[in-house]
């Protein structure tokens, strides 16, 4: 027996038990900023596609209209 005192927690539990019950149930909204980056390119391509759907025209008529008509 070498006498050194038994290993105790590095923190008391009463300090650490409100972090043990903080993430149930709720809902942290964080995440990276490359990822917002990403979010915010595909949505301005999307915004970019619709638009150009509506103001660019084939043969006089609006594309959409077009490809419609490519379809039948």
């Amino acid at each position: 027996m070498s006498g050194a005192p038994p290993k105790t927690p590095l923190y008391r539990p009463e300090a650490t038990a409100h972090r043990g019950r903080t993430l149930y149930g709720d809902i942290i909204l964080r995440s990276s900023v490359s990822m917002w980056f990403i979010t915010l390119l595909l949505t301005l391509i999307i915004i970019g596609a619709v638009l150009f759907g509506l103001i660019a025209k084939v043969d006089g008529t609006p594309i959409f209209s077009w490809m419609l008509e490519q379809l039948r």
